[in-house]
């Protein structure tokens, strides 16, 4: 019985050692993606003030370039501390791709993915996925994403006011009632197995 306990406490030791480790390196893998990042940030501000880039961002964040508002970015790495952090553009490492005119975010393949103070960004998936079924949103924008698309509010803002209430305009409705009808359905599932179980 004693060797029984000290073999069940030994392999209880090991499988703590191993969820340790995994989060150690898992902690660790975050820190070198956040010091990547920043790197990348840092050497992005030099190239994009000397080929020019910066200056488009800034004309269209002070409305002199509607036209090309949207700036696309091609995601390199992406990383999250944990699957439940909240949506943030810091979760991606993008480089230039090029700019678009801001209607280019109202194709099937993009959505919404967060709102800072300044600007809007999305994120684009491949033609044809569906980015609104099969679990939380932003987990799969998070996963499916190919390209993150920023643009200054006021731009979100024309576009939005230009689309009016437009079909598009639902999806968000659309996809919160997917969820709530997802949910209740799971929930009535467990009752009618609690019921079968206290039946039986």
């Amino acid at each position: 019985m004693e060797q029984k306990d000290a073999t069940n406490h030994l392999e209880n030791m090991s499988v703590a050692m191993h969820v340790a480790r995994d989060w150690f390196l898992q902690a660790m893998s975050f820190l070198l993606y956040v010091l990547t990042r920043w790197l990348v940030v840092t050497f992005q501000k030099f190239t994009w003030a000397v080929t020019g880039v910066e200056r488009v961002r800034r004309d269209a964040k002070r409305g002199l370039n509607f036209k090309q508002s949207a700036h696309v970015l091609d995601i390199r790495w992406r990383r999250k501390l944990t699957s439940c952090a909240v949506a943030d553009v810091g979760d991606f490492i993008a480089t230039h791709s090029g700019f678009r005119h801001p209607s280019h975010v109202l194709r099937p393949a993009v959505s919404l993915y967060c709102i800072t103070r300044q600007e809007a960004i999305f994120v684009e998936v491949e033609e044809g996925t569906d980015v609104y079924s099969g679990g939380p949103l932003y987990l799969r924008q998070f996963a499916l994403a190919q390209r993150v698309i920023t643009m200054p509010l006021a731009s979100f803002h024309k576009t939005a006011s230009d689309v009016g209430t437009a079909a598009r305009a639902f999806d968000l409705a659309g996809v919160c009632t997917a969820c709530r009808i997802r949910a209740a359905g799971q929930r009535a599932g467990k009752l009618q197995q609690h019921a079968r179980a206290a039946r039986a």
